[in-house]
C-alpha cells in the first residue's frame, strides 16, 4: 500500500471544515486512515475509517477520477487545531466476501489461521477441532448438519471469518455463528460485516433464529467483548455453561464401582449388541441436557445417525473413548460417558456427553463411568493433555462429579440468540 502522511492546521471560532483531494488519474480506489478509530462512512465506493485525536468525517467523495475527504475538526473558539493521519490507497482491489466449503485447503488454511488465532489469543486453554480435522468437517455431507463458512477478504488479507453450523435435524430453524476478527482489523465493522453476511444467508435458507456462542467470558460474570457485542446487535443472552479443565496426566483418579452394575468400554463404534440401547441414551442426553432459555428441539437419534457419526469422527482423524454402565439384573444400559480428541491436536481433548438413564439415577452411576474411562483415555494418549468440559450452572451434581475429579473453572461461555424479523 502506498501510503502519504498528511497534516492539516487552522486557527478557527467555530468548527473548521477542511477539503483533502486526491488525483487518482482514473483508478478506482480504497482509500482508509489508519489512527485511533473513531467509525466508519463508506460512501460511492471509497472506504474512510479511522480518524486521529478530534477528526471525523464529513464527507467523502468519488468521481471516478478524484475522491474527496472532507474532515471536520471540532474545536473551541480561538483553538488552533492540527491533526495527522496516515492515508493508503490502493489500486484495483476491493475487500469482499468470500464462502468457504472446505475443499480447497489452502483456502480453508487461511480461515482457520484467523478462527483459531482468535481462539488461542482469548482463551488461557483454547479448544477447538485442529485444521484437518474442522476442513474434512466442513467439506463432508453429514446426515445432521453442514457446515460452511465466509471469510472478509482484502486482497491478500484476512481480516475475519464466520463459521456457520446448519442444523439439519433438531435445531432445524436455526443457524449457529461464530465470529473471528484478527486483531489488527477490530473496530473496523469487520464483525458487523460478517454477520449482516450471515443473517442474509440465513433469511434466504429459511431460518429464523441466528445463534452464536461466546467462550471467553469471565469465570465469575461471564462478560467479555463478545457478549458485549453480541448485546449491541439485538442478540439476547439465553444460556450459560461453566468451562472446566482438568490438566492431565492425573494420578490420584476417583473411581467408584456401584454394587449391581457392570462397566463395558468401546472405542470409535457402538457394538451391535449395545446400538439400539444407546440411541436411547443419546436421545435422552438431547431431551434432558440444560439448555437454559435457548430455541432447543431435541434430537431423536437413530442407529443409522449414530453410524454416520462415528464415520465422520474417523474421517476427522478423531479417536473417542466411551465408557457405559449396565445393569446386571435386566442388562439396561443405564449410563455412559464419551471423551476424546485427534491426534493433530494431542494436547486439546474433550469430554462430550456424560448421561444417566432417568431410571437410574441417584446411584452415582456419573463418576462410576467417568473414571474409568478417564483412565482409559490416559493410557491411551501423549501427555501432557488438557481435557476440556462446560457444564450448565443448574447442573450442580455434574459440575460436582468434575471437580472431585480434579476439573476446574476456567470461563463461562454464553449463548445468544436474535430472531429474525
Amino acid at each position: 500500500m502506498d501510503r502519504e502522511r498528511l497534516e492539516v492546521a487552522g486557527g478557527c471560532e467555530a468548527d473548521a471544515e477542511f477539503l483533502v483531494q486526491f488525483a487518482l488519474e482514473g483508478l478506482r480506489p480504497r482509500l482508509a486512515w489508519f489512527g485511533a478509530a473513531a467509525g466508519e462512512v463508506q460512501e460511492a465506493g471509497v472506504r474512510a475509517a479511522g480518524f486521529v485525536d478530534q477528526e471525523d468525517v464529513v464527507s467523502v467523495a468519488d468521481s471516478g477520477v478524484d475522491a474527496e475527504v472532507v474532515l471536520r475538526f471540532r474545536g473551541h473558539t480561538g483553538m488552533v487545531i492540527r491533526g495527522r493521519a496516515w492515508v493508503g490507497v490502493e489500486y484495483g482491489r476491493w475487500m469482499e466476501i468470500v464462502w468457504v466449503d472446505g475443499r480447497d485447503a489452502e483456502v480453508f488454511r487461511r480461515f482457520y489461521a484467523v478462527k483459531f488465532g482468535v481462539r488461542r489469543e482469548e482463551l488461557e486453554f483454547p479448544v477447538g477441532m485442529g485444521v484437518e480435522e474442522a476442513r474434512v468437517f466442513m467439506a463432508r455431507e453429514h446426515a445432521d448438519m453442514r457446515a460452511d463458512g465466509l471469510g472478509l477478504v482484502d486482497g491478500d488479507e484476512w481480516l475475519g471469518v464466520a463459521w456457520l453450523d446448519w442444523w439439519l435435524v433438531g435445531n432445524t430453524g436455526t443457524v449457529d455463528v461464530e465470529l473471528a476478527v484478527a486483531p489488527a482489523y477490530r473496530r473496523r465493522g469487520v464483525a458487523t460485516k460478517l454477520l449482516d453476511a450471515a443473517i442474509e444467508r440465513a433469511r434466504a435458507d429459511g431460518r429464523r433464529i441466528v445463534s452464536g456462542t461466546n467462550l471467553a467470558g469471565d469465570p465469575v460474570t461471564g462478560e467479555s467483548p463478545g457478549t458485549a457485542f453480541a448485546a449491541a446487535r439485538g442478540f439476547v443472552k439465553k444460556h450459560t455453561e461453566l468451562h472446566q479443565v482438568a490438566e492431565l496426566p492425573m494420578t490420584d483418579l476417583v473411581e467408584q464401582p456401584v454394587d449391581g452394575y457392570e462397566i463395558v468400554q468401546w472405542r470409535e463404534h457402538a457394538p451391535d449388541e449395545w446400538l439400539e440401547q444407546f440411541v436411547e441414551l443419546l436421545t435422552g442426553m438431547s431431551e434432558d441436557v440444560p439448555s437454559g432459555e435457548r430455541t432447543s428441539e431435541a434430537v431423536h437419534w437413530t442407529p443409522e445417525l449414530v453410524r454416520d457419526a462415528e464415520d465422520r469422527r474417523v474421517a476427522q482423524g478423531r479417536f473417542t473413548y466411551t465408557t457405559a454402565a449396565v445393569h446386571t439384573a435386566s442388562g439396561e444400559l443405564a449410563a455412559y460417558t464419551q471423551m476424546g480428541g485427534t491426534p493433530e491436536t494431542p494436547d486439546r481433548l474433550n469430554q462430550y456427553d456424560t448421561y444417566v438413564r432417568r431410571t437410574h439415577r441417584g446411584h452415582r452411576l456419573g463418576i462410576a463411568v467417568k473414571g474409568p474411562n478417564l483412565r482409559a483415555l490416559q493410557a491411551g494418549v501423549p501427555l501432557p493433555a488438557v481435557l476440556h468440559t462446560w457444564n450448565a450452572p443448574e447442573n450442580a451434581p455434574m459440575i460436582a462429579v468434575n471437580s472431585k475429579l480434579g476439573f476446574r473453572p476456567v470461563a463461562q461461555r454464553t449463548m445468544w440468540e436474535r430472531t429474525l424479523l
